[in-house]
């Protein structure tokens, strides 16, 4: 209990009664209690209940308006405790369940000691992470310059989709996505200054006539009449639509399914781009055309297969491995199909065929991002991406039954762009060769 501000205890005399019996010349010579309870002025019945709630181990209730000291004589109280029997509190924030946060019970005392440890700790993360951020910036600024002076004339000719995939899942799970942003704008500047170096010597004039829809539809008119090509655009498109959307859903099944938060986005992601930078070694070390339309289908469908096992995995270590063997047939399927569709078109076609090409392996991406997420509103995102996976295998399948039937076609298409000159730079393909 509390008096309020308008009792006077009768043990206390008047103020200015009180001030002249002390002898001090200044305040630093009043001498003040150690003790909270001895500090209090005023509350006399107040600190009388309070000692004897402590020494009796029983609780208090404090009701009083504002400014009479409830807040110091319950600090107070703690005081007349024992000390070995008083215990700490720390609560932490719970990332699966902000309702139920985590609760930790540790001696008296060491409460304060444990957060003035993790917030210098912290303090030092946000340092280095500062520090890598900055060096990482630095580092992409003085690539970008030396790469486009380097290639500003001869660009190369590979993509860096898998290897940036492995620097920024790293880079996610190590400073954030929002870092992560920064640092992929600043990439930027490299392709800018390349494309801002590239001088063209001489002009190329066009040899047929005709506008613009004309060549668009003669370009459709060739995919859709050649077998092969049209085989090869359909699975690429069916593969981007159900099956690819996979990525637009990880950030769900790192959070809510393995519950390993934006570092663990960051690993799965990783996981992916190790996979794909092997495919596309394994596709770079190959010297030949032959069988690539086996592997075609057989990425297609091992593609299928390793987002089934993904989808209902509950563990984040093996999601992380089948991650893996996913980037490497994802990338080994793509990669196949642009070889063989540049390797049968025609030198005044094959741009209007890879754009077609774009279309189904870029374009149609985004539509089944969006059928993907409404799908997985309803069904959950574990079906969703096993559908996309069983999906994939049956198209891998049709694929792999048309095979026979298209290798002829395909075969004269690559023979008689050998025999004109029209074989993609780089490749060296024999007349054996067949999707």
């Amino acid at each position: 209990m509390a008096t309020t501000p308008g009792e006077v205890s009768e043990e206390l005399p008047p103020v200015d009664v009180w001030i002249h019996k002390l002898d001090f010349k200044s305040t630093a010579e009043v001498k003040i209690p150690e003790r909270l309870v001895d500090q209090v002025i005023g509350q006399e019945r107040a600190v009388e209940v309070i000692r004897k709630a402590a020494e009796q181990k029983r609780h208090v209730m404090l009701i009083g308006d504002p400014g009479t000291g409830k807040s110091m004589l319950a600090r107070s109280m703690t005081e007349l405790l024992p000390r070995d029997e008083l215990q700490d509190i720390i609560v932490y924030h719970n990332p699966e369940d902000p309702n139920e946060p985590k609760i930790r019970v540790v001696p008296a005392g060491k409460g304060r000691e444990i957060v003035n440890a993790q917030k210098a700790e912290a303090a030092q993360r946000r340092e280095q992470k500062a520090s890598m951020v900055m060096t990482i910036v630095f580092f992409i600024i003085g690539l970008s310059v030396i790469l486009a002076y380097n290639w500003g004339s001869n660009p190369p000719s590979f993509k860096p989709d898998a290897s940036t995939t492995i620097l920024f899942g790293i880079l996610v799970a190590a400073i954030g996505e929002g870092w992560c942003f920064f640092a992929n704008a600043v990439s930027y500047i490299a392709v800018i200054a390349g494309l801002l170096m590239m001088r063209i010597e001489g002009r190329f004039e066009r040899q047929e006539r005709g506008s613009a829809v004309e060549s668009v539809i003669e370009g459709f008119r060739f995919a859709r009449r050649t077998a092969p090509v049209w085989a090869l655009l359909l699975l690429v498109g069916v593969v981007s639509l159900v099956a690819m959307p996979y990525t637009v859903l990880m950030p769900i099944f790192a959070d809510r399914v393995l519950h390993g938060g934006a570092r663990g986005l960051g690993l799965l992601m990783g996981a992916t781009g190790i996979g794909a930078l092997a495919g596309a070694l394994v596709l770079a070390a190959r010297t030949r055309l032959e069988g690539l339309g086996r592997w075609v289908a057989i990425s297609a469908a091992a593609f299928g297969v390793t987002l089934l096992a993904f989808a209902f995995s509950r563990w984040f270590w093996i999601s992380f491995v089948v991650l893996v063997p996913a980037g490497f047939a994802m990338m080994l399927e793509m990669a196949c199909t642009n070889t063989l569709l540049q390797a049968m078109s025609p030198d005044r076609l094959r741009g209007r065929v890879m754009a077609l090409y774009s279309m189904m392996f870029m374009g149609l991406a985004p539509l089944g991002s969006l059928f993907a997420g409404s799908v997985a509103d309803r069904i959950g995102v574990a079906w969703t991406v096993a559908i996309g996976g069983i999906v994939c295998i049956a198209s891998a399948a049709w694929f792999a039954r048309r095979i026979p039937s298209l290798r002829a076609e395909a075969r004269q298409l690559i023979v008689a762009q050998q025999l004109v000159g029209g074989e993609p730079a780089g490749a060296t393909a024999t007349p054996r060769a067949t999707p």
